[in-house]
Protein backbone atom coordinates (compact mmCIF):
# COMPACT_ATOMS: atom_id res chain seq x y z
CA UNK A 1 0.00 0.00 0.00
CA UNK A 2 1.35 3.30 -0.79
CA UNK A 3 1.78 5.84 1.98
CA UNK A 4 -1.02 7.96 -0.14
CA UNK A 5 -3.72 5.45 0.46
CA UNK A 6 -2.41 4.48 3.76
CA UNK A 7 -3.24 8.22 4.94
CA UNK A 8 -6.28 8.35 2.92
CA UNK A 9 -7.28 5.03 4.67
CA UNK A 10 -6.47 6.42 8.00
CA UNK A 11 -8.69 9.34 7.24
CA UNK A 12 -11.63 7.34 6.52
CA UNK A 13 -11.50 6.42 10.44
CA UNK A 14 -12.15 9.44 11.51
CA UNK A 15 -14.94 10.36 14.04
CA UNK A 16 -17.34 12.82 13.43
CA UNK A 17 -16.50 15.67 10.95
CA UNK A 18 -12.68 14.80 11.83
CA UNK A 19 -11.94 13.38 8.17
CA UNK A 20 -8.78 14.81 7.15
CA UNK A 21 -4.96 14.19 8.34
CA UNK A 22 -1.95 17.04 8.43
CA UNK A 23 1.19 16.91 9.76
CA UNK A 24 2.06 18.90 12.57
CA UNK A 25 5.60 19.20 14.48
CA UNK A 26 5.00 18.62 18.51
CA UNK A 27 4.69 21.73 19.66
CA UNK A 28 1.35 22.51 17.23
CA UNK A 29 0.52 19.78 18.42
CA UNK A 30 0.36 21.45 21.84
CA UNK A 31 -0.84 24.52 21.07
CA UNK A 32 -3.98 23.17 19.96
CA UNK A 33 -3.96 21.12 23.34
CA UNK A 34 -3.58 24.63 25.39
CA UNK A 35 -6.26 25.99 22.93
CA UNK A 36 -8.71 22.98 23.87
CA UNK A 37 -7.74 23.45 27.45
CA UNK A 38 -8.47 26.92 27.63
CA UNK A 39 -11.62 26.92 26.28
CA UNK A 40 -12.67 23.61 28.64
CA UNK A 41 -12.11 20.94 26.78
CA UNK A 42 -8.95 18.45 25.55
CA UNK A 43 -7.21 16.77 22.60
CA UNK A 44 -9.12 13.79 22.14
CA UNK A 45 -7.50 10.61 20.64
CA UNK A 46 -9.51 8.53 17.86
CA UNK A 47 -9.91 4.79 19.52
CA UNK A 48 -8.91 3.22 16.15
CA UNK A 49 -5.71 5.11 14.91
CA UNK A 50 -4.78 5.87 18.26
CA UNK A 51 -3.72 9.28 16.83
CA UNK A 52 -4.93 12.85 18.30
CA UNK A 53 -8.56 14.56 17.27
CA UNK A 54 -8.89 18.35 17.48
CA UNK A 55 -12.71 18.26 17.20
CA UNK A 56 -13.32 20.84 19.75
CA UNK A 57 -12.02 23.32 17.00
CA UNK A 58 -15.74 23.49 15.70
CA UNK A 59 -16.53 25.04 18.88
CA UNK A 60 -13.68 26.96 20.32
CA UNK A 61 -12.62 28.55 16.70
CA UNK A 62 -15.44 31.08 16.05
CA UNK A 63 -14.49 32.51 19.47
CA UNK A 64 -10.75 32.71 19.28
CA UNK A 65 -11.26 34.12 15.81
CA UNK A 66 -13.80 36.59 17.32
CA UNK A 67 -11.55 37.91 19.80
CA UNK A 68 -8.42 37.67 17.88
CA UNK A 69 -10.17 40.17 15.51
CA UNK A 70 -11.34 42.56 18.14
CA UNK A 71 -7.72 42.93 19.05
CA UNK A 72 -6.55 43.45 15.68
CA UNK A 73 -9.50 46.23 14.85
CA UNK A 74 -9.05 47.81 18.05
Amino acid sequence: MSLHAAAQHLAAHGRGKDTQLVHMTPTEVKSLQDLARAHGGSLTTNPKTGLPEAGFLDAALPAVLGAASTYVTG
